[in-house]
């Protein structure tokens, strides 16, 4: 582990410490853009335009375009694509994948 690690999200235990990850690693900036997909705008009151818009009552559905301009403005390292898949367990519910691609 180098000089600036971080804890990994969601929080976990790691044998007997929390586990961390190496700043700005793939995996660190993965972690962060997981953690914007799982906080609706607002939430974070220090930065109220962090996370994803709520789609729990929306008609027709996830915005694919709304949702990766959400992501991109909470984690600007990531370039991230997002797009519909559909759900095997329920196919009333829509499913996203979000891929995140690595500079090279």
């Amino acid at each position: 582990m180098s000089d600036t690690p971080h804890l990994s999200l969601p929080l976990r235990l790691d044998r007997s410490a929390f586990a961390r990850v190496e700043q700005d690693s793939a995996q660190h900036v993965a972690e962060c853009v997981e953690a914007a997909a799982r906080t609706e705008l607002g939430w974070r009151l220090e930065v109220p335009d962090f996370g994803v818009p709520s789609y729990l009552m929306a008609v027709g559905g996830v915005d694919v375009d709304e949702l990766r301009e959400a992501l991109l403005t909470s984690e600007p390292r990531a370039a991230t694509v997002v797009e519909l898949v559909d759900s095997l367990e329920d196919l009333r519910a829509e499913s996203i994948r979000i891929l995140i691609e690595e500079e090279s």
